[in-house]
């Protein structure tokens, strides 16, 4: 999860909440299920080299762990998501990595098969740094490799776009109550568009003692699905196509590396 001047989406409050935000939406699990489609297209298959670019909490990669596969990588620009990866299995594999380092990162490994950045991540990134971003990822891959990334569906409107899911601008949405160190809470958020930036405020309300409040932005830039597949064209990926999953709210973005010979 990118940082945007040192302080902006480092998910230090939701990162104590964030699995019991995702867990009741099988985020993880669909995400893996993603992932897991596109790791069938390859020869190797469950034995393919895979990095969560974004692994936050760690728990897709411990889905795809417990699907067969093996070889599995995580890094993650925000250090309180990766205090709360718990499973063993991918705990010594995973990394601070903030994506400007990331290309630094993957001349340290072995080529991978799968690199991935799931769950609307990429969006912390504007388009710029989007395309170094891709850039990184396709000279970590080996050859016939595929990048996959998803894109939010944006639908237009008379004043510009407008979150494709329907939800309402500017109104505080429930999500779920939580529990943390003991405490109830309600947890709420509230998405503002401005111009090509949605701002998404999250309230934790303590049940109990409402001066207990905690909150926290996270900042998200919008393109489109299509802009992605240009990008990853013009930086030299073979194939660049969007595909729909069922179980995935987001438009899905496969990025292939050439097989050479």
């Amino acid at each position: 999860m990118e940082a945007r001047n040192g302080e902006q989406n480092m998910y230090r409050v939701l990162s104590r909440f964030y699995r019991q935000l995702a867990e009741p939406r099988n985020h993880f699990a669909s995400q893996a299920r993603v992932v897991g489609h596109l790791l069938a297209e390859l020869p190797n298959g469950t034995e393919a080299r895979v990095l969560d670019a974004a692994c936050g909490t760690g728990d897709v990669l411990k889905c795809l762990w417990e699907a067969g596969s093996r070889s599995l990588y995580g890094c993650d620009g925000s250090e309180d998501m990766l205090q709360q990866v718990q499973f063993d299995g991918i705990r010594g594999r995973v990394s601070h990595v903030e994506w400007g380092q990331l290309d630094r990162y993957l001349r340290t490994h072995d080529p991978f098969d799968c690199i991935y950045i799931l769950g609307n991540s990429l969006a912390h990134a504007d388009l710029t740094k989007i395309e170094g971003i891709l850039g990184s990822m396709q000279g970590g891959l080996s050859d016939g490799g595929v990048a996959i990334v998803d894109v939010r569906r944006w639908a237009l409107a008379s004043g510009g776009v407008r979150d494709g899911s329907g939800r309402a601008d500017s109104e505080w949405r429930f999500l779920v109550e939580a529990e943390l160190d003991g405490r109830r809470y309600q947890v709420s958020d509230k998405a503002c568009l401005e111009g090509s930036v949605q701002r998404v405020m999250y309230r934790f309300v303590d049940a109990v003692e409402p001066q207990g409040t905690l909150q926290e932005e996270l900042v998200y830039h919008v393109f489109s699905a299509k802009e992605i597949c240009e990008l990853g064209r013009r930086i030299g990926f073979a194939v660049a196509e969007t595909k729909v999953f069922e179980e995935w709210p987001y438009d899905v973005v496969a990025l292939k590396q050439p097989r050479n010979g």
